[in-house]
């Protein structure tokens, strides 16, 4: 969703892509990637942007399995051609930074004044919201939740009311865990 998201924000809808040449591939199962489905997907590209939370669990199958191929293409991810960050390993991806990659590399191969105007929007906005000051709070049944202190009556009171869950893609995968 975050990807169809940052196409929307660029302006490129399904037809653009084709005409573009950007193709998306949705990966069902992580773990193992089927080999023919990615080879078949990698067929004639130059670049492939792997969009992942967490760890880079994909990107690496896709490094490992299209290393070495005839035409291989370049693989980015975590981390961009160059060896700098592109996405983070930590907290939750941005549709607005996945539309800033996606942007900056579909402008290498087809420069247009209309996508770089909306790149230089989307970049501008992340920089104002980096910026800004959060200063919000959580509410809940009218209660401000962003001031109990641990241990409190309060919080335990809280923890019975709400619950965060985290997913660990890894371990999501152990069947000793399941």
């Amino acid at each position: 969703l975050d990807v169809r998201q940052a196409f929307d924000e660029l302006g490129i809808d399904e037809v653009k892509c084709n005409d573009l040449g950007i193709r998306l591939f949705k990966v069902a199962c992580v773990w193992p990637i089927g080999r023919q489905e990615l080879a078949d997907f990698a067929q004639g590209l130059d670049l492939i942007i792997v969009v992942e939370e967490k760890r880079s669990l994909i990107e690496v199958q896709v490094r490992e399995e299209l290393y070495g191929s005839a035409n291989q293409p370049t693989c980015v991810g975590k981390k961009d051609e160059t060896g700098n960050w592109l996405f983070p390993v930590k907290g939750a991806l941005d549709p607005n930074d996945i539309a800033i990659a996606i942007g900056e590399r579909v402008l290498r191969y087809h420069p247009s004044e209309e996508l770089s105007a909306r790149v230089a929007h989307i970049r501008d906005a992340q920089r104002v919201l980096a910026e800004t000051a959060d200063a919000g709070t959580v509410t809940v049944k009218g209660e401000d939740w962003t001031t109990a202190a641990r241990g409190t009556a309060a919080r335990r009171r809280r923890a019975r009311v709400a619950q965060m869950v985290f997913q660990d893609p890894y371990q999501s995968l152990d069947r000793r865990q399941t």
